[in-house]
């Protein structure tokens, strides 16, 4: 009699896992902070109050005007950044500073 194979990779079941958490506000919201805060560094993410989502459009508020200007004028490589990071669970096509 020989064996089943009903091995997975690590990284499938931890997706399958996971799935249903991705259509949680809360946990939507942690993880786009956390991306955020990864590739923005330490200095954007401590002017950054507040990130929320309107439909597929991301709303970035900063308290400093200077910086949401500079954040403004990179928001195509900001958005293809976090794209790349988020994945397709948080379609994502664009970027407004507030």
């Amino acid at each position: 009699m020989g064996r089943r194979d009903n091995t997975e990779q690590l990284g499938t079941l931890i997706q399958r896992w996971m799935a249903p958490m991705h259509r949680d506000p809360v946990f939507r919201r942690a993880v786009v902070r956390a991306a955020w805060d990864d590739l923005l560094g330490p200095a954007v993410a401590a002017r950054t109050q507040r990130l929320e989502w309107h439909g597929t459009e991301l709303l970035a508020v900063l308290d400093s005007s200077a910086m949401r200007h500079e954040l403004d004028l990179q928001k195509t490589k900001i958005a293809e950044a976090l794209r790349e990071v988020l994945g397709d669970a948080y379609p994502l096509e664009g970027i407004r500073f507030a």
